[in-house]
């Protein structure tokens, strides 16, 4: 079904989907600043509204992405050794639940 849901070209699973891919890679990024990021999660965060999902794994979604983005912007640092484990983690968050979302989406 996700599959499927995510191939059509104007669904708000496939914009999501697209976004999370984009977050990804810029946490991914050594070399993205603080505001490259910020952008990047606000894309997410604006992409997660509009797929229409049951609201407990919405919210979860919700809570994992926004304790990432405290957790990876809120450093004085994008590129210290914690700093760099904090983004590798919220990349691993990201593919878990974006994998959870688009699971239970339904367009």
């Amino acid at each position: 079904m996700a599959k499927i849901v995510t191939q059509q070209p104007r669904s708000p699973s496939r914009a999501f989907l697209e976004a999370a891919a984009s977050l990804r890679e810029t946490l991914r990024d050594e070399a993205a600043t603080f505001i490259q990021v910020t952008e990047a999660y606000m894309r997410v965060f604006n992409h997660l509204n509009n797929v229409p999902v049951e609201k407990p794994v919405y919210a979860a979604a919700l809570a994992a992405l926004t304790a990432n983005f405290q957790g990876v912007v809120g450093r004085s640092s994008l590129v210290t050794d914690d700093a760099i484990v904090a983004r590798r983690g919220a990349a691993k968050d990201l593919d878990l639940h974006a994998k959870k979302v688009l699971g239970y989406a339904w367009m």
